[in-house]
């Protein structure tokens, strides 16, 4: 079991609205085992001195576009996937840069999901970046932000955004059998969230 201890010169541990420190953290393989003043030197354990930084749980965005460049939409859209996935890594990374352990990306606007084959290269560890639940197509109001309507004309035909009005019409969407497996692996990653909150696992980052 590999073991790692990080020195914290001050400490924010999301339970507590106050920062604590000095502290020191022991993790046992990728799970937080101790939190507390001093988690002694078990033998073979890596330390990691962060004794003049702040650490805190990584952050959660819920609401990102890795592949939309949002000011320069009509063009952006019509370049080909590989090099909006190449795009998502790199901020992706930013966003783990800053403290971003966990991103939820809410569309592509793109017919070959390159945030699916962005998650997966980092979920094998073919590239390094924060966690990444997708949702690959929009869903829209009819006149939302989604609604891409007659924007596209070449390539609405591919359903790059779709437009429901209710939650029936959600529902009978040619790719609602997908939608609900998005909704159930959603549904899956808060259940297992909930249950490493609860066990006291969390990602860390340094500030």
């Amino acid at each position: 079991m590999a073991k790692t201890v990080i020195v914290c010169g001050k400490l924010f541990d999301g339970v507590s609205d106050t920062i604590r420190g000095p502290a020191e953290i022991l993790i046992e393989d990728a799970d937080i085992a101790e939190v507390s003043n001093s988690v002694g030197r078990p033998d073979g354990a890596k330390v990691v001195d962060l004794s003049d930084r702040t650490v805190s749980p990584g952050f959660i965005d819920t609401h990102v576009h890795h592949c939309i460049d949002g000011l320069n939409l009509a063009r952006q859209t019509l370049r080909c996937s590989p090099a909006k996935a190449l795009a998502g890594l790199y901020y992706a990374q930013q966003y783990m840069r800053y403290g971003f352990t966990t991103l939820r990306d809410m569309g592509t606007l793109d017919p070959e999901w390159p945030t699916i084959n962005l998650r997966d290269a980092i979920d094998s560890g073919i590239a390094r970046g924060p966690r990444i639940i997708v949702a690959p197509h929009m869903i829209s109001a009819t006149a939302g932000h989604g609604d891409m309507q007659g924007m596209f004309p070449c390539r609405c035909h591919m359903g790059l955004s779709r437009v429901a009005d209710s939650p029936a019409r959600i529902r009978a969407r040619p790719h609602g059998a997908r939608l609900r497996r998005q909704l159930d692996q959603d549904h899956e990653h808060r259940r297992i969230h909930e249950l490493r909150r609860r066990s006291g696992q969390s990602d860390l980052v340094r500030g």
